[in-house]
């Protein structure tokens, strides 16, 4: 077992749960992110059950099982490279659900599609240079990612899609999922042995990514 003490300058310590370098310093913020890996387990049913045609969404429930491998290096080597195996899947996740959103759902082109995701990144790397990262004990980097799903919510909801209750139960997962991980450090004191609510963020982000297949896989416009 990783169990090496370091000094605080020697890992990443951005929640209240973590109170040394110790592996298991975050059990609870560790063991949550299983939160992922049963959301990818029932997308995964959900897409066999609607008969496993779509290899994009395949992708996206293996991307969904990898943010909660990443997540959980993070929370118990937190070190540079794990919180880098930490926010990189889930920049996939986001980046291809909206390809897969713009294309399977909305009916763009591929080519469109492209420039949608293109669009957005370039409004991300805006936010990131624009807004200071620690807002809201840093959950202003998600900003974009909430505005780009309440887009979605909004425009199958317009076209009367199937798809739009599950990007709705998403949204609201989305607030308040945020709403825990901004009051972890605000509220560290507060709450029993210190544990935080980073953890919250964990559960709710499984059920939030899980409502997102599912709704990029009903009321399709069109086939890729």
């Amino acid at each position: 077992m990783y169990n090496i003490q370091m000094q605080k300058a020697d890992y990443i310590d951005n929640y209240c749960e973590r109170t040394s370098a110790l592996f298991w310093a975050e059990p609870l913020n560790a063991v949550t992110n299983l939160a992922f890996l049963i959301a990818a387990y029932f997308a995964y049913k959900y897409w066999k059950a609607k008969g496993a045609g779509e290899k994009d969404i395949l992708v996206l429930i293996w991307i969904l099982a990898t943010v909660g491998l990443g997540s959980f290096l993070f929370h118990t080597f937190a070190q540079g490279w794990s919180m880098l195996a930490d926010v990189i899947p889930i920049a996939f996740f986001i980046y291809l659900a909206i390809f897969s959103a713009s294309l399977r759902v909305f009916g763009r082109s591929k080519l469109q599609s492209i420039l949608i995701v293109s669009v957005f990144f370039a409004f991300n790397a805006l936010c990131e240079r624009y807004i200071p990262s620690d807002l809201l004990n840093g959950s202003i980097m998600y900003l974009p990612a909430f505005l780009a799903l309440l887009t979605m919510t909004f425009l199958a909801r317009a076209k009367n899609l199937q798809a739009h209750k599950a990007f709705l139960n998403a949204s609201i997962l989305f607030i308040i999922s945020l709403t825990f991980r901004s009051l972890d450090s605000v509220t560290c004191e507060y709450t029993p042995a210190q544990l935080g609510t980073h953890f919250m963020w964990h559960i709710l982000n499984g059920l939030l990514m899980f409502n997102i297949i599912k709704g990029l896989l009903l009321g399709e416009v069109r086939k890729p």
